[in-house]
């Protein structure tokens, strides 16, 4: 849907912040002038920007039906609520489910929350780098023979030979509604340096891919 991809595209545009945006940076050493990333955060939980993820979603995924829809958490829980109630009300149901980054230590200990089926499984997130979200998934999903066949989120950072890789690797199918190309110049990125989480560094990102 052409409408829905240009109000999203807003969003990504609004949910930039570099360097040079002092206020936030200022508060984490961890963030340094020069540097960037997307803060989707602020409007996840949001009516708007749930109802333009949902709207691409379905118009996107509803021909694969049936499907069930998963994620990591915490980033993915509110699209995942959001998406099954979607889904719902297009008389379309689906079963959906979580996974948890470490394994709760009491109750049932469990590391999947819900129940996992035997349909097509489509993992949701905000953005999409590395993979390593998608490769805790992966890893977890394995254990009970089970895989995530697409994975779809708002905007991919790296090119489609790195994506393809990734596929061969892991079977994953990554699809996006934006790459970071097509954003690039608009926010002089090329100027920045992405901001990498700590468990990433440049030095153990190409082990991710043979």
């Amino acid at each position: 849907m052409e409408n829905t991809s240009i109000k999203l595209r807003e969003y990504v545009i609004k949910s930039f912040v570099s360097g040079q945006d002092s206020n936030f940076f200022t508060k984490s050493k961890t963030y340094e002038k020069g540097k960037w990333f997307f803060n989707f955060k602020k409007n996840i939980c949001t009516s708007d920007f749930i109802d333009l993820y949902t709207e691409e979603f379905v118009s996107k995924y509803k021909s694969h039906y049936p499907f069930q829809v998963c994620g990591l958490e915490s980033t993915a829980l509110p699209l995942i609520g959001a998406i099954a109630q979607k889904m719902n009300s297009i008389n379309m149901p689906i079963n959906a489910f979580y996974i948890r980054k470490s394994r709760k230590k009491d109750g049932l200990l469990n590391i999947i929350e819900g129940k996992v089926l035997n349909t097509k499984i489509i993992s949701v997130d905000d953005i999409v780098n590395s993979g390593s979200t998608l490769i805790k998934q992966y890893e977890v999903l394995s254990k009970i023979n089970k895989k995530i066949d697409i994975a779809f989120s708002v905007i991919s950072y790296r090119d489609n030979k790195y994506y393809e890789d990734f596929y061969k690797k892991y079977k994953i199918k990554v699809e996006t509604v934006f790459n970071l190309s097509e954003v690039r110049e608009e926010l002089n990125i090329d100027e920045l340096e992405v901001i990498i989480p700590s468990a990433l560094t440049h030095k153990n990102l190409p082990s991710l891919l043979p």
